[in-house]
């Protein structure tokens, strides 16, 4: 499966270098489970910021079949913005993947119930 990484950091250095070890943590993840990387994503942005458009253009890339990310934290700490990517990664047939389940549980919740909305 064809997949992009996004990484979403805060702008102290502190989280730069976080976001470093989080990188290698998710390139190791995607080799052990087949997965192969497209793209990486970094971005220096608030969890409270509006959707971005870089995520955007990487879910409606059609040699993507998945987004993968540390925890749904990553994406953002925005529910209403949290909801805005699941349906679009619904819409456009995308698996979200996170190293702890946190996306793929979120994801499952809103496709059973709130994806009709």
């Amino acid at each position: 499966m064809n997949v992009v990484c996004y990484f979403r950091y805060n702008n102290s250095e502190k989280y730069f270098k976080d976001v470093i070890e989080k990188v290698a943590k998710v390139i190791v993840f995607c080799e052990q489970n087949g997965y192969t990387i497209k793209s990486v994503i970094t971005e220096e942005r608030s969890g409270m910021a509006p959707y971005s458009e870089l995520l955007k253009a990487a879910i409606k890339y059609d040699d993507v079949q998945g987004l993968v990310v540390t925890d749904a934290s990553r994406l953002t700490r925005d529910l209403k913005t949290q909801v805005e990517i699941f349906k679009d990664m619904y819409r456009h047939n995308k698996k979200p993947i996170s190293l702890d389940k946190s996306c793929e549980q979120l994801y499952y919740t809103l496709q059973t119930g709130l994806m009709n909305i």
